[in-house]
């Protein structure tokens, strides 16, 4: 899923599983949810593992970023949320294009 040094945003985050195990591989990660109970669950799955991530509140089309600072995006669960309005929106990742 990632490698040692890279940058991960892991997008719908839920209780934090994939991000607890892409910080435990050694990525930087960020874990963004729309609902502060999941961040806080995430958060103490991270803390319980001795893993690393950071939080932040966003939802899968407020959530922001800069061109090339992630080297993966994940959104494990959130198209089930938001499938009828992700198509509209195109996202770059150090040259990969999700749809």
């Amino acid at each position: 899923m990632s490698s040692p040094g890279w940058r991960v945003a892991d997008i719908g985050c839920g209780n934090g599983v994939m991000a607890t195990e892409a910080a435990l591989m050694g990525a930087g990660v960020d874990a963004i949810d729309i609902s502060p109970a999941m961040l806080a669950l995430a958060d103490i799955y991270a803390r319980d593992r001795k893993a690393t991530i950071r939080t932040q509140s966003a939802g899968l089309l407020s959530f922001a970023y800069q061109p090339n600072s992630y080297d993966l995006i994940v959104s494990e669960f959130t198209r089930y949320h938001a499938i009828c309005r992700i198509s509209a929106r195109r996202w770059r990742c150090r040259g990969s294009t999700m749809h």
